[in-house]
């Protein structure tokens, strides 16, 4: 009986295998940037798997690394925003996001010896967010306002949000929602990565500052003018202390309480008068 023997040759891409007849086989390693998901993982400790969705192009997502806070550990993202981290020790996990842009940092909680965890985050410059199994769970500053009601669009960390008729608003409604106010969105993710939001819930729309009138015009009720740059609007519901709308006089020191409008500007429930 003829015996057979083994030599083995490793490359940077392949395990070359030689058995009997000297006939290779090749055994393929899954590339870091493959667009497949990250292999399996195996070994002692906690493992975390995630995938990172954010607006930026798949050469950007490569060039993203994730750690373990206080470890070596580190993982390069795909460009796939895939990525796997191996052997966390037991314990309190904070994973760090690094990139061109981002420097930002989710807090995992304890994790177990062999747990393994998979997660999903959206990740915009120094906020990363984990998204929820069943949808997105978003929190941040609106920006980019755009659209009429119902159909609003916007961004919240970096993610397209679209509003429709089915959407509902907290603390504030469609047509007040305004660029600078901080929301939490809750959604599902589109196919074109944007959020559709089934709800928006408004945490900072009331407004009050102190300032000097300046550009002072309109008629009573409805007068308009500015106080530290930002633009007021006055309203029959508006409440006049310390002077009245017809007294109101550029150059006087006023506290305004009031609600951002989807333009910017307030709309003044209480003008105060400092004499």
């Amino acid at each position: 009986m003829r015996k057979c023997s083994f030599a083995m040759f490793v490359t940077a891409s392949a395990i070359l295998v030689w058995g009997c007849g000297n006939s290779p086989t090749t055994v393929t390693e899954p590339s870091p940037t493959a667009s497949a998901a990250v292999p399996t993982p195996s070994g002692p400790g906690a493992v975390v798997t995630g995938t990172i969705v954010t607006a930026q192009a798949p050469s950007e997502l490569a060039r993203l690394t994730v750690a373990v806070s206080g470890t070596a550990l580190s993982s390069q993202v795909n460009s796939s925003g895939r990525f796997m981290l191996q052997g966390i020790p037991p314990g309190r996990v904070e994973l760090r996001f690094q990139g061109p842009g981002i420097n930002a940092s989710l807090q995992l909680g304890a994790l177990q010896e062999g747990q393994h965890v998979d997660i999903t985050v959206a990740v915009n410059g120094t906020t990363v967010t984990r998204v929820e199994e069943n949808g997105m769970d978003l929190k941040g500053v609106v920006a980019g306002l755009a659209g009429t009601c119902p159909t609003r669009s916007f961004t919240v960390a970096g993610t397209a949000i679209k509003t429709s008729a089915a959407t509902r608003f907290e603390g504030a409604t469609c047509a007040t929602l305004a660029n600078g106010v901080t929301v939490e969105i809750e959604g599902t993710r589109q196919g074109d990565g944007s959020v559709l939001a089934t709800k928006v819930e408004v945490e900072n729309v009331g407004v009050d500052l102190k300032g000097v009138v300046a550009g002072l015009a309109g008629t009573c009720p409805t007068r308009s003018f500015t106080v530290a740059g930002t633009p007021i609007k006055t309203s029959t519901a508006t409440r006049f202390a310390g002077a009245s709308c017809a007294t109101l006089a550029n150059g006087v020191r006023v506290e305004i309480e009031g609600t951002r409008q989807g333009d910017g500007s307030v709309l003044a429930t209480k003008v105060a008068v400092d004499n």
